[in-house]
């Protein structure tokens, strides 16, 4: 069960994109459940496995944005601190503490924690 383990989180109003739609990640958990035994209860989260499900995110190494095959999506209660992160186009995303972002920083991808962020780096988003 430990590869189930995840520590950090984003709020269910971040938005993500789904086959080509916006939406926030607790509207897509939601359309995910078509029922009660859809949802699958490990440790304190609450797991479901959508279907047909794809994203884009970033590929650091080839530079370049990839379609990829949501496996799951899940939610759990949390009490850390939350940091709201506002990109330059006035996106928003609330990450919890230990929640890693990808920058650009110098000419370099790092990923790092929210306290790590500068006014010069550049939030990678798509």
């Amino acid at each position: 069960m430990n590869n189930w383990v995840d520590t950090d989180s984003v709020s269910e109003e971040s938005k993500i994109e789904v086959n080509g739609r916006s939406m926030t990640i607790g509207k897509f958990y939601h359309e995910s459940v078509k029922g009660e035994g859809d949802i699958f209860h490990i440790n304190d989260s609450e797991y479901v496995f959508p279907d047909n499900s794809t994203t884009v995110s970033y590929n650091q190494h080839t530079d370049s944005n990839e379609e990829m095959s949501i496996d799951y999506v899940y939610r759990h209660k949390v009490e850390k601190v939350m940091f709201e992160i506002e990109d330059e186009y006035g996106n928003i995303v609330t990450v919890t503490e230990d929640h890693s972002v990808m920058i650009e920083r110098d000419g370099k991808f790092l990923e790092i924690k929210p306290t790590e962020i500068l006014d010069t780096d550049l939030l990678i988003g798509l």
